[in-house]
């Protein structure tokens, strides 16, 4: 599967899937708007069922936070699948907030839930209108590609969506292979950004080191890449609370600019016996990332 991002693309490697938490947040709107494609929980089998346990689970958590709200149901479509959207009205922080939510299963073992929160108006509730009825399957191959004014077209996962164009994507991707037991990580940062936001190489080491764990038997390399030679920094993440079997990860970390403007951190995970497989998949990951302008019509 092909990731596009405003504008860089990569490819995801074989048998990695897509775990990353696709949030897209304007703090000073109070505005985020969250797209899971997850496992449907155990005791869901269909759109109903779905509904729910999902609606259980988030009341729950809504009378834990705000101790009281008022809720509603309705039957829908989320692009050309059915689906039902829960609207939560609460107070937060002396502000009436609203949170609507889609869920639509997408197939046997899996569903789509988009959860939109924003203070409470008029706009939000024609916005989120607009925004499920965008929505589209990459598995199906034509996507839309001209957004109206004031959206922009993003790719969250299993689909593409409209999302309003003051909403910032996610700066951070992680893909994960259960099988070869071997995580990435990328990492978007602008040059257009503060400075003082983006982290050294060593903070940002730090950042993703194990809360708790040491650095150990660090060592500097170059290897040679389709964006020409890159520097390489391996060392082991060494935890020794846990079992000895998850106890040392040997981490690859790379940071390199693409084009202009646009740096990119790319960290590779792995047990110690499956690092010389991570190193090939960390190179072929390298090598699928591209700068371009977004098109989304899918390949």
């Amino acid at each position: 599967m092909r990731i596009r991002s405003d504008r860089i693309s990569f490819t995801l490697p074989d048998g990695f899937e897509d775990e990353t938490i696709y949030e897209f947040r304007n703090e000073s709107r109070m505005e985020a708007l969250m797209v899971t494609c997850g496992i449907l929980p155990p005791e869901a089998n269909d759109l109903a069922s779905l509904v729910t346990a999902r609606r259980a689970e988030i009341e729950r958590s809504l009378i834990a936070l705000t101790g009281r709200f008022f809720t509603d149901e309705q039957r829908t479509q989320l692009g050309n699948l059915p689906c039902y959207v829960l609207t939560y009205i609460f107070e937060c922080e002396e502000k009436q907030m609203g949170s609507r939510i889609a869920l639509s299963v997408l197939d046997a073992q899996s569903y789509i839930e988009l959860n939109y929160i924003a203070p409470e108006t008029h706009d939000l509730y024609l916005t989120f209108n607009h925004i499920i009825q965008s929505v589209s399957l990459l598995k199906d191959g034509t996507q839309r590609s001209n957004p109206p004014k004031g959206y922009v077209r993003r790719q969250a996962n299993c689909i593409c969506l409209d999302v309003p164009e003051y909403l910032q994507p996610p700066s951070t991707y992680h893909f994960n292979s259960h099988e070869k037991r071997i995580r990435f990580q990328l990492t978007l940062w602008d040059d257009c950004q503060d400075t003082k936001s983006i982290p050294s190489i060593e903070e940002e080491i730090t950042n993703n080191t194990r809360y708790g764990a040491d650095i150990s038997q660090r060592g500097i390399c170059t290897i040679q890449t389709h964006h020409g030679e890159i520097v390489i920094i391996d060392y082991i993440d060494q935890l020794n609370e846990l079992p000895e079997e998850l106890r040392n990860e040997v981490v690859r970390y790379a940071r390199f600019k693409l084009g202009n403007d646009v740096w990119i951190t790319v960290i590779g995970r792995s047990s110690i016996d499956n690092f010389e497989i991570m190193k090939q998949e960390f190179v072929n990951f390298i090598n699928n990332i591209n700068m371009e302008v977004t098109s989304w019509e899918m390949n």
